[in-house]
């Protein structure tokens, strides 16, 4: 076992720089992927039907996304696509404005609900139960799930925000420099302290322990990535007027109240996810992907009342 331990490191050592490189263009690849074809990947997997065929987006909601589109100067309307999107999935989007591709944004099928009787007339289920519209967590709920235009606007502008500010392309660039970064350091903290010669096994637990602080470092610096660029798109659309900043307080508002319903509907597996102010718990104590709903509301309601007083 460790003479084979021994050849795969030789290879390795031998081979490092053309596997650093691969790894990197790699994990570059795969991260970057999804954002290089966006109109063609995401509609096929997400895209909302119904007895007809495919769902489009109304008149209405389409106007709303051009003049949004018009406020970031997105000239060419065919490299922004907005589509509905099947079940409770918040707005989200893909792609890079400049590539050929272009870009899209996904909306989640409660956008196109206008009226309150388009909420109740839908069967909703939650957690596999016919959800009581008549109950106060089924009217709380009902509640989350209709929006005002300016709050729609906001929705679609801050995923707009994000495409424009190339998030994907960063977001894409960082596990390949970390990468080469642990990597790095791994070498040189060997040459530094003189560890070449110490024992093989002391070398791969080295190895080891470099490799997991390069991972935690990682998903530390992505999750301060994914929170700067959230608040950033955030701050963009809500600085478009005080329509928009107006809009992101509904937006977060509505948000908040569908979990609060859901940590009620849910029962104890809803008390697991949503705090009782409606934010969304992390999965860990350490990371924490997305910033808090309740700190992206506070940070939009700042800008409305201060630059628009």
């Amino acid at each position: 076992m460790a003479s084979r331990l021994q050849l795969l490191q030789h290879f390795v050592t031998k081979y490092r720089h053309i596997l650093l490189g691969a790894s990197a263009v790699g994990v570059f690849t795969i991260k970057l992927a999804p954002h290089i074809a966006p109109q063609w990947y995401y509609p096929t997997v997400y895209q909302l039907w119904d007895q007809d065929g495919p769902v489009q987006l109304p008149r209405h909601h389409g106007n709303l996304s051009q003049e949004v589109s018009g406020k970031f100067g997105v000239k060419d309307v065919g490299k922004f696509k907005v589509f509905p999107v099947y079940g409770f999935y918040d707005p989200f989007s893909a792609g890079l404005s400049w590539l050929p591709g272009g870009a899209i944004l996904g909306v989640p099928s409660y956008f196109l609900n206008t009226t309150k009787e388009d909420v109740q007339n839908k069967q909703i289920t939650v957690s596999g139960k016919l959800l009581d519209a008549t109950s106060e967590e089924g009217k709380q709920f009902c509640d989350s799930l209709l929006f005002s235009d300016s709050a729609r606007k906001f929705a679609i502008g801050r995923e707009l925000a994000l495409v424009k500010s190339n998030a994907a392309l960063y977001l894409a660039t960082l596990p390949p420099v970390c990468l080469a970064g642990t990597y790095a350091g791994i070498l040189y903290s060997k040459q530094l302290l003189g560890l070449f010669q110490i024992p093989f096994r002391f070398r791969v637990a080295l190895n080891v322990l470099g490799g997991v602080i390069g991972l935690a470092v990682y998903y530390l610096l992505s999750d301060t990535m994914e929170h700067y660029f959230d608040h950033k798109a955030d701050k963009m659309c809500a600085k478009l007027g005080r329509e928009y900043a107006q809009g992101g307080m509904e937006f977060y508002d509505k948000l908040l109240l569908r979990n609060q319903a859901l940590r009620v509907l849910l029962g104890k597996e809803g008390q697991k996810m949503y705090t009782p102010y409606g934010n969304v718990r992390p999965k860990s104590m350490f990371f924490m992907k997305h910033p808090q709903l309740t700190d992206r509301r506070r940070k939009v309601a700042e800008i409305h009342y201060f630059d628009f007083a």
